[in-house]
């Protein structure tokens, strides 16, 4: 019996890797009609060529340039009272 269930756990790991390689060869057969496929050509020759449909308008975007960092004075937190007396004699 126990050797009946060592085989009828192989033959359950062996079928689970059989529907996961089936599960793989699908998506690599999608990939490979998609690859195949006019759309991709077209995406490709957009992409990596720089070509275009009679009559379209190509419009390039080039990065932007490094900003400069600006610095900037801290900023300073004050109490109430501070604002006020800052208010009423400092900004005058």
């Amino acid at each position: 019996m126990f050797q009946s269930y060592k085989i009828n756990q192989e033959v359950e790991t062996i079928s689970n890797e059989i529907e996961a390689s089936r599960i793989e060869n699908e998506e690599y057969l999608r990939k490979i009609t998609y690859y195949k496929s006019n759309e991709y050509k077209e995406k490709i020759a957009r992409e990596r060529l720089g070509m275009q449909k009679t009559g379209e308008q190509v419009i390039v975007i080039l990065p932007q340039a490094k900003a400069t960092i600006v610095e900037e004075e801290p900023i300073i937190i004050y109490s109430n009272p501070e604002k006020w007396w800052r208010f009423f004699f400092v900004n005058s």
